[in-house]
């Protein structure tokens, strides 16, 4: 069981839209992550996806990744999020900084768009929401409108995140606030019609906010080598994945 099969997300979203990014990452900690995430997926996108012509961000809330994938798309970037209030947002921010970004509002188990469409596809902070079942069905529909040689990049929970932190902390939760868990093993065959090309690890349990405010470059320096190694990218909050459809 996961969040989704108890919310309204269209609407629990909407509710959540007016000051969602100061409530989420306005605290020390909160900025650290945001800058952390930002950088591993321009890094992961300038390293393994060269420019491409058509790109779509799917569940981009108020578009706090958004001018990060619009850097490595050509042609206009396009952005599908369901929720009233998170477009809303999204189009106030999009009139102002990035003119030339399409806002559709739309399903994203049932995109509005024709097969192979674009080269590269992303969504981030969306897919834990739903249990495995719902999870393969939309990456099937995020693959679906992928063409061949695109790239897919999604971030998942990770199961190890702190060791046994994630079931101590389901533990204490009412199984309507529960989320869905994956691990770096199980990635690479999540996604039958798609070759897993990277994994990257975001969020850490450290306590790396007190040294953020002091010296901000040497903690996201910190945080960023440990979402790379091999040895501790397993324990990260989140799992960034990248696959090149086959």
């Amino acid at each position: 069981m996961a969040r989704a099969e108890f919310f309204n997300l269209r609407q629990d979203y909407t509710e959540q839209a007016a000051g969602y990014l100061d409530r989420r990452f306005g605290d020390a900690s909160g900025r650290l992550y945001n800058e952390v995430h930002r950088c591993t997926v321009r890094a992961l996108l300038c390293e393994f996806v060269n420019p491409v012509a058509r790109g779509l961000e799917v569940a981009p809330g108020p578009g706090r990744l958004t001018d990060v994938v619009r850097g490595c798309v050509a042609a206009p970037l396009c952005v599908v999020d369901l929720a009233d209030g998170m477009v809303a947002e999204l189009k106030r921010t999009v009139r102002v900084c990035w003119p030339d970004v399409a806002v559709v509002q739309g399903d994203a188990f049932a995109l509005p768009f024709g097969d192979g469409w674009f080269d590269v596809v992303a969504t981030f902070r969306f897919i834990h929401l739903f249990a495995v079942q719902r999870q393969r069905a939309l990456l099937c529909e995020l693959a679906r409108v992928l063409r061949p040689g695109g790239h897919l990049l999604v971030e998942f929970n990770n199961r190890r995140y702190g060791g046994a932190l994630p079931r101590l902390r389901e533990r204490g939760l009412a199984v309507e606030l529960r989320e869905t868990y994956t691990t770096i093993g199980a990635l690479s065959g999540t996604l039958p019609e798609g070759r897993l090309l990277v994994v990257r690890g975001v969020g850490f349990p450290l306590s790396l906010g007190a040294l953020y405010r002091r010296c901000p470059r040497l903690a996201v320096a910190i945080n960023l080598r440990l979402g790379r190694w091999r040895a501790s990218r397993g324990f990260a909050q989140q799992l960034l994945a990248l696959w090149v459809k086959t």
